[in-house]
């Protein structure tokens, strides 16, 4: 029997990293799926979440990027009507100071 934690859960099981390798870790999801299908069919069901799992980080990427051109197109309309607001003040003032002066 595994040896368990204060809450007599089993520990996590150990990850081992191979040295020299750069391949990204396959999620845990990914792992639980294949232990659950089997032999021969833990490919396919790898393959399908992966699938899966590019198709949302492609989503992501394309969501970042319309949140950039959406930041971009705010800060545009803010200092249009900055602009328009300094103008506006700038033009009452000066015509405040004539109707003071008359």
């Amino acid at each position: 029997a595994a040896p368990s934690n204060a809450r007599g859960q089993s520990p996590p099981p150990a990850q081992v990293q191979t040295p020299g390798r750069n391949t990204p870790s396959r999620p845990s999801s990914v792992t639980a799926l294949c232990r659950r299908t089997g032999p021969g069919g833990g490919q396919q069901a790898e393959a399908a979440v992966v699938q899966k799992f590019e198709q949302a980080e492609r989503r992501c990427k394309l969501q970042a990027r319309a949140l950039e051109r959406m930041s971009a197109d705010y800060q545009h309309l803010i200092a249009l009507v900055e602009r328009a607001v300094s103008r506006e003040a700038s033009g009452s003032a000066s015509s405040g100071s004539a109707d003071a002066a008359a």
